[in-house]
């Protein structure tokens, strides 16, 4: 016993106190890209401000952080070994047998109680340096110009690409307006692909690398029909986008090709207004088709929620649309003109829908309906009802039994 109380003891309070006096063993205090992460999430609440300014500002923050990050690790050590050696010196005392188990239990609620008490105090403290105001938290972000620019556009449905700021960590663009980027833990990963091609071509102009430019072809097939950029005098500016396919379009041909990686690249040569980008995994779904161009053909999204997008179609012969929405097989479905049967649709262009719309005047409908959310609600169904009979007949029970039987049984 004595043993493992002297190993334990050495190796808890040993740590601690290497810790203590050689911080610098166990960490750097400095993440990867910390600096690179920094800049960004600064100028996401401060578009205005210039890379060169924000990049020279975190340069010189950076140093103090690690300091109190030192700090902060140092004196948790610190304290660490105290608590070791009260510990320690409470459980030597008791088998020594100079106090009994009720002060044992007793100091050691104490010294768990004070523990938690000082952590729980560092963080869930009476500093109103701290607090956020009401008006902060319902409102994280105020519009800037280019902001209210675009909410002048009352269309039904576009996009937004804000060109100062990642927009794979870019919330705040998100919260103002349809946007391209957004954080998210989650990521689908076609959809990702694309964004982490569009960050990287930020990246570049933003390290002055000559002549980058910034996959338009991409931008326009996702309805960008606004980009956000900054002017000379470090003002955002909101840039009608002319370029932008809207939410749905009729293209004049399609081209297969033999894999994902090969859908990819073409995105970098190809008109997405003309041209429909398929991988020949769907080519079934399109054999026999020959596409009549069809110079008065329209369609139009004329409803649009979350789950449930409705588009008008017009056109002489057969067409293919692609629509500028996320492929997701699992989950959203397509009907023509109120049909209960859903109808096929494949992928194109990398992440976007394409589907064959016939002739003459059709709505096209795809709603969200996930077969797990839909079994789910049935079994909650079931659930609800089994309890409401078996209350039901609980009730009934307890009225139409006699005043004696009810005597009895009680």
């Amino acid at each position: 016993g004595k043993k493992i109380y002297f190993t334990a003891f050495i190796l808890t309070g040993g740590i601690a106190i290497l810790c203590y006096l050689a911080p610098g063993a166990f960490s750097d205090f400095h993440k990867h890209n910390e600096d690179e992460q920094l800049v960004q999430e600064i100028r996401q609440g401060n578009p205005g401000v210039s890379v060169q300014q924000v990049q020279q500002y975190v340069g010189e923050l950076m140093p103090y952080v690690e300091k109190a990050r030192k700090q902060i690790f140092t004196s948790d050590a610190m304290r660490t070994t105290i608590f070791i050696l009260l510990g320690a010196g409470l459980i030597w005392v008791y088998n020594k047998k100079l106090i009994t188990g009720n002060w044992f239990t007793g100091v050691l609620v104490f010294l768990i109680v004070c523990d938690l008490w000082t952590t729980d105090k560092a963080y869930l403290n009476d500093d109103k340096r701290f607090w956020e105001s009401r008006r902060a938290v319902k409102e994280p972000f105020q519009p800037d110009q280019a902001d209210l620019q675009i909410m002048q556009d009352t269309s039904l449905d576009y996009r937004v690409f804000n060109t100062t700021i990642r927009p794979d960590q870019d919330s705040r663009t998100s919260y103002f307006h349809k946007s391209l980027g957004g954080y998210s833990g989650v990521k689908m990963k076609r959809y990702d692909d694309l964004l982490t091609q569009i960050v990287q071509t930020l990246d570049e102009i933003n390290r002055g690398t000559p002549l980058p430019e910034i996959n338009m072809s991409v931008v326009n097939m996702l309805n960008a029909k606004y980009l956000i950029r900054q002017t000379r005098d470090g003002q955002t500016q909101a840039v009608r986008n002319f370029g932008a396919l809207g939410n749905a379009w009729f293209v004049d041909n399609f081209e297969l090709v033999p894999n994902a990686d090969s859908e990819f690249v073409s995105l970098y040569r190809f008109n997405p207004a003309q041209t429909a980008i398929v991988d020949r995994s769907f080519a079934s779904y399109l054999t026999g088709t020959h596409i009549q161009r069809d110079s008065t053909a329209a369609i139009k999204l004329v409803s649009y929620e979350p789950n449930d997008l409705i588009y008008n179609t017009r056109a002489g012969a057969e067409q293919l649309a692609v629509f500028s929405e996320i492929y997701y097989k699992d989950g959203w479905n397509a009907y023509i003109d109120d049909s209960k049967t859903p109808s096929p649709y494949i992928r194109a262009n990398y992440v976007l829908r394409a589907m064959l719309i016939p002739a003459g005047s059709h709505k096209v409908e795809f709603k969200f309906e996930p077969e797990q959310y839909a079994i789910g609600e049935k079994i909650s169904l079931a659930g609800s009802l089994i309890l409401l009979l078996g209350c039901l007949g609980l009730l009934m029970k307890v009225l139409m039994a006699k005043p004696g039987e009810t005597a009895k049984q009680k």
